[in-house]
């Protein structure tokens, strides 16, 4: 899945709230950019991604949002994991940065990991050392949460440079019972 948005522009206030994660956007979050799959093109329905979407909350956060087709694993365990990773190609060019097929060169890697080891289970930033965003974006640890269906990061804009667009796709990796389970 891929998309791309442009930046929302939002009124500063003298005091702000700090976004809530939750299995619903922020209230008053704008919907940026948003993509709709049918179910039933992946091995698990907790690797079918049904529903991705790119919100800004506020003046100072984008949520990133992937909805499946099943439950994901509460805590999966002995090693197993879910990986839901959001790929931004941040000069929308798709021969800069990390190659994900012809439409994508990811400057910036956004992953979730979920996980029963809270010391391996968090979300992340990776700065792609080949890509424009590389010196820029100080990349590192965001908030995430995985419940249900739903796979959601808050993605601080200080942490990506203050970026106002980009494409982006996602995918979903998971290693249960030592198979990797990858879409179809």
């Amino acid at each position: 899945m891929s998309d791309q948005f442009k930046f929302a522009a939002w009124r500063r206030w003298g005091v702000m709230l700090c976004p809530i994660l939750l299995s619903l956007a922020a209230q008053g979050a704008v919907l940026l950019s948003e993509m709709l799959d049918t179910v039933g093109d992946a091995t698990a329905a907790y690797c079918d991604i049904v529903a991705a979407r790119v919100w800004q909350t506020d003046a100072y956060h984008y949520q990133l949002e992937m909805e499946v087709a099943g439950d994901a694993p509460p805590h999966p365990t002995g090693g197993d994991f879910i990986r839901y990773i959001w790929y931004l190609d941040t000069d929308e060019n798709p021969a800069t940065g990390q190659a994900h097929g012809s439409l994508i060169g990811s400057e910036l890697n956004v992953k979730c990991y979920h996980t029963a080891d809270l010391g391996s289970s968090y979300g992340n930033i990776d700065v792609i050392a080949s890509g424009s965003a590389h010196g820029i974006a100080r990349g590192g640890r965001v908030t995430k949460l995985v419940c249900g269906r739903k796979a959601v990061i808050l993605l601080p804009f200080d942490q990506i440079a203050n970026l106002t667009r980009f494409k982006w796709r996602c995918q979903i990796i998971a290693v249960l019972s030592k198979k990797v389970l990858l879409p179809l």
